[in-house]
């Protein structure tokens, strides 16, 4: 072969390589559709409805070569129309999003590059608040650090099957500020076990119907509430529209819920014999017997 062909074919296998990385490159999409776009087990409308996504929601795309995109859903994959996902090279979230590691072991990265130094090592399943995306690359926070994450190793969606798993301020468009103004609409209620309505309510059951009216699903008791967001063990990174826990007495168990405001202020559904209203959580008995917050919005 003269050196003329061997040129030529050295330039073919580098495009060919070149496409092929493009392609199987993790990036960032945003569902841009009237309705819902329906997220499938398989590569074809055929294939079992795993999640209903709203326009605005974040996906890692894991393959863009085909009509139907290859995303990473959880632990595994799932497919999503292209037609309907809109690729990204930048995107910083409005209203910081919950993600997750997919990845057995994966490195916190001190900046934007695979050869900085290491900041944690995030196990797989851990929670972590994403703020924005560049370049393959996520800016997140963990409890007690920042820095960024390959696309490859994160999804927005825990695989769980529901939509309730979705990320809910990208897949609704919810600001904490409209949290907070439904939350003062029933300043005033009676407490009453139980309760999930405007006619009573218990702390759950408030913060269930709130977030509820906005398409947000949360468990339905206190203690189980937290795993609905990203966990805040400071009070002072609580931000508006956060959960906010509380436990009684000696026991370690969470037994009361409430919704941040701003200010150290906090409304719920205090307790029996008691409306439901505003408190502060400087004052010594909120102050004492916090545990933490929880970040869903």
């Amino acid at each position: 072969m003269n050196n003329k062909k061997t040129a030529i074919l050295l330039i073919a296998i580098l495009l060919i390589s070149s496409i092929v990385l493009q392609a199987s490159a993790a990036e960032l999409a945003i569902v841009d559709c009237a309705s819902v776009l329906n997220i499938r087990s398989g590569a074809s409308t055929s294939g079992a409805v795993v999640e209903k996504l709203s326009s605005g929601s974040p996906v890692v795309v894991l393959n863009s070569a085909s009509d139907w995109y290859t995303l990473n859903y959880g632990s595994t994959t799932a497919y999503g129309f292209g037609e309907y996902l809109k690729i990204t090279s930048a995107h910083t979230f409005a209203t910081p999003v919950t993600g997750y590691i997919t990845g057995s072991v994966v490195n916190l990265r001190s900046e934007a590059n695979a050869s900085c130094s290491v900041v944690a090592k995030l196990r797989k399943g851990t929670k972590v608040t994403v703020t924005a995306y560049s370049s393959e690359w996520f800016t997140v926070q963990t409890a007690n650090s920042t820095g960024y994450i390959y696309a490859e190793y994160l999804t927005f969606y825990s695989g769980s099957g529901s939509s309730s798993s979705a990320p809910s301020a990208a897949s609704t468009g919810v600001s904490p500020e409209s949290i907070i103004t439904e939350a003062k609409k029933y300043i005033g209620t009676p407490y009453v076990y139980g309760g999930t309505t405007a006619n009573g309510f218990d702390c759950s059951g408030f913060t269930c119907h709130v977030y509820g009216k906005f398409g947000i699903s949360l468990n339905r008791r206190s203690r189980d509430q937290v795993s609905n967001g990203t966990k805040i063990t400071n009070k002072n990174d609580l931000q508006m529209g956060d959960l906010v826990f509380f436990r009684s007495g000696s026991s370690s168990t969470i037994s009361h819920v409430a919704i941040y405001i701003s200010d150290g202020n906090i409304i719920h559904a205090r307790s029996p014999g008691k409306l439901l209203g505003i408190d502060s959580m400087n004052s010594d008995y909120y102050s004492k017997y916090f545990v933490c917050g929880a970040r869903v919005l």
